[in-house]
């Protein structure tokens, strides 16, 4: 297991430690689904989304889009009336003394998600602060190839198979 700690140091990743150490989950299902992922060597944050899993839902692939400079720190503010994090990945209860207060966070965060740059990695892991199983970079070669796993929501296995892994 290599012990590299920057997203900007991996172009392929296989079997890598996973650079993100704190995670800002706002969708959850037997493990995070959505949210914001901070780099710890360079502080960069991605917006991820869950692009596929396996039946038992442990594989889980994920594709990652950049936030600009400042963000996940803009995201904290935004979900600090929901508690104090906890790390490496913290899941905010989404409970709120009232709907404006409510309706004033979401709307913050999605101000916040709504920035983000085209997708730059996809990676496969069971837990995406622990150990990626694999990971890849979104080229100019490759982007209309991810684009197109996208719109037909392959399966966890096709998604491996551009990963190298099968």
């Amino acid at each position: 297991m290599d012990s590299n700690t920057c997203c900007q140091e991996l172009p392929d990743w296989r079997n890598q430690r996973s650079p993100f150490q704190r995670i800002l989950s706002f969708g959850y299902y037997d493990g995070t689904t959505a949210g914001v992922a901070q780099c710890v060597g360079c502080s960069v944050a991605y917006k991820y989304d869950l692009l596929a899993w396996d039946e038992d839902q442990d594989m889980r692939i994920f594709g990652l889009a950049p936030l600009p400079s400042g963000s996940f720190s803009e995201l904290l503010a935004a979900s600090a009336v929901l508690g104090e994090p906890r790390w490496p990945t913290w899941v905010p209860v989404w409970q709120f003394s009232s709907e404006t207060i409510q309706n004033k966070v979401e709307s913050r965060i999605q101000a916040v998600l709504n920035k983000a740059g085209p997708l730059t990695f996809v990676v496969a892991t069971n837990d995406i602060s622990n150990n990626f199983v694999a990971g890849k970079r979104i080229t100019e070669t490759n982007v209309e190839l991810v684009q197109g796993l996208i719109s037909k929501s392959v399966d966890v296995q096709e998604w491996l198979a551009f990963l190298g892994e099968r």
